[in-house]
């Protein structure tokens, strides 16, 4: 299987030290917004501000129109971080062979049958 940074859209984020906001898992569709740590290689770069520890951009890593979505939530409490939010982790592993994906983090796992996903940036707050 392959590492997730052979991926078009993927290949300058790391994702095992990026921020996982909010999961939408349906029928047929797995959406991932993250706040993702970007390599200087990243068009988006820039210099990291003082109050962060790296350069971030906020993303949505969609899976649309799937096949097959067999998504598994952690049957652990999720935490919530100190502004409230409830926190998901990291997305630790992501790998991929043709048209399977195989997702994992303290979130949960999922795998994905289906078109390769898409990401797009998302205006920061």
């Amino acid at each position: 299987m392959a590492p997730y940074e052979k991926l078009s859209g993927l290949e300058d984020l790391y994702l095992e030290d990026s921020w996982v906001l909010e999961i939408d898992a349906g029928p047929d569709h797995l959406h991932f917004t993250v706040d993702a740590v970007m390599a200087e290689s990243h068009p988006a770069w820039r210099p990291r501000k003082s109050n962060e520890q790296y350069s971030c951009l906020p993303v949505e890593i969609c899976f649309d129109s799937t096949t097959s979505l067999d998504f598994r939530a952690s049957e652990w409490p999720l935490a919530v971080d100190a502004t409230g939010a409830t926190d998901y982790g990291h997305i630790d592993a992501f790998t991929w062979e043709g048209d399977r994906y195989q997702l994992e983090g303290d979130w949960g796992s999922a795998i994905v049958v289906g078109p390769k996903p898409t990401v797009r940036a998302l205006p920061e707050a």
